[in-house]
């Protein structure tokens, strides 16, 4: 699983505060990110399965490091990673999350076969 430079930041936050949960707030402040931009980020951990939502304080939802995701917390020190996983090139026909109709990328095996079977994403041939 290759993780952008945002991801990382992201989970070096969270790394950083264990066992603590983190609101969207404090973890775009911690990172020097947008508000706006943590949110994606983090529903794509989310939906990858690295990140958790644990509770709402209010208005507020909170997240933290998967516990079942032991390589998470690993994660941010690499700079290179291998694949370990399959994954499969999809194009977006709706809209989901910060992709756009016509964008294509590279996702995990699971993640992109769900997204095709919702209507978000066809196969991409490589």
């Amino acid at each position: 699983m290759q993780l952008s430079d945002v991801e990382r930041k992201i989970l070096q936050c969270f790394k950083n505060v264990e066992p603590k949960d983190l609101s969207i707030n404090e973890v775009a402040k911690l990172a020097g990110i947008n508000r706006i931009t943590a949110t994606k980020y983090i529903e794509v951990l989310c939906a990858r399965g690295i990140l958790v939502h644990t509770r709402r304080i209010g208005r507020a939802k909170m997240f933290k490091i998967a516990p079942e995701h032991e390589r998470a917390k690993e994660i941010t020190e690499l700079k290179e990673e291998k694949p370990m996983i399959k994954v499969k090139k999809v194009k977006f026909i709706r809209p989901y999350l910060q992709y756009r109709p016509g964008q294509t990328a590279t996702l995990e095996e699971g993640w992109a076969l769900e997204l095709i079977k919702e209507g978000y994403a066809q196969e991409q041939e490589t």
